[in-house]
C-alpha cells in the first residue's frame, strides 16, 4: 500500500486529463478502492455494520482517508462523491 500510495504523488494529472474517459474512471476507481482497502488495514474498517452503508459514520470514516494524488489530497468520500458519482473523471 505504502509504494502505491507513493507512486501516485507522482502522477500527472496534466496528462490523467488527456486519457479518454473510460480510462480516467478507471484510474479513480482503483485509486479510491486502494485509499479505502489500505486504511481498512491500517485503522480498520469504519464501525458500521456494512463498511459501504450511507451512513454518517461512514461518511466520517471516509472523510479521514485520505491521499495524495498528483499533489492534491483528496478524501475517498471525495474521489467516490465529485470523481466516481459523477463518472467524468475529472478531479
Amino acid at each position: 500500500f505504502l509504494e502505491a500510495a507513493a507512486a501516485l504523488r507522482a502522477v500527472d494529472l496534466d496528462a490523467l486529463a488527456n486519457l479518454a474517459e473510460p480510462l480516467k474512471h478507471v484510474f479513480w476507481v482503483n485509486c479510491h478502492n486502494l485509499c479505502v482497502l489500505h486504511a481498512c488495514v491500517a485503522t480498520g474498517p469504519p464501525s458500521t455494520a456494512s463498511a459501504f452503508a450511507p451512513v454518517t459514520s461512514y461518511y466520517a470514516w471516509a472523510r479521514r482517508q485520505r491521499y495524495a494524488i498528483g499533489g492534491i489530497a483528496l478524501s475517498a468520500l471525495q474521489m467516490e462523491h465529485a470523481v466516481l458519482r459523477r463518472g467524468d473523471g475529472a478531479a
